[in-house]
């Protein structure tokens, strides 16, 4: 069995509880008053959150290789032949073409789970439509990041 933080008993499903002070400060850690999304405070919200970090990050890596791409293709530019022969000696190419991979493989898996996470959340009492709506935005977004991929 474990206890909750106000006390009440529950099933043992195997996980930890976070006691509410230090979940509190998780989720303010480096976290703005300004910021666009604020601090959870439900447990729909909180699974909003995260799935919206998780996009924000897929676009960040997307956005890097989309840099480290275009420094190839400039470099390219200049350098020619003997250049081409670098990169490909130093493995960089193979590199790029496995990161690219991994980053499909990511978005592939969330392009599969999300839904079924919308449509789990769409069935409970306790997720409002509002947080619903954004998870389907989001299911959205990680689409439109799949095809700029």
């Amino acid at each position: 069995m474990v206890e909750t933080p106000t006390g009440n008993r529950q099933k043992d499903w195997g996980g930890i509880v976070i006691r509410e002070h230090v979940l509190d400060f998780l989720l303010t850690m480096n976290h703005s008053e300004e910021a666009d999304n604020p601090v959870p405070k439900t447990v729909s919200s909180l699974v909003v959150h995260i799935i919206d970090t998780h996009v924000d990050h897929l676009q960040d890596v997307v956005t890097q290789l989309e840099i480290e791409l275009d420094s190839v293709e400039l470099e390219m530019g200049r350098g020619g032949f003997t250049l081409k022969k670098q990169m490909l000696d130093n493995r960089k190419f193979p590199k790029m073409h496995l990161d690219l991979q991994r980053l499909l493989q990511v978005i592939a898996h969330g392009e599969q789970v999300f839904p079924r996470v919308k449509a789990y959340c769409s069935s409970k009492e306790r997720f409002s439509s509002s947080d619903i709506n954004a998870l389907e935005d989001l299911i959205g977004r990680l689409r439109r990041l799949k095809e700029n991929v």
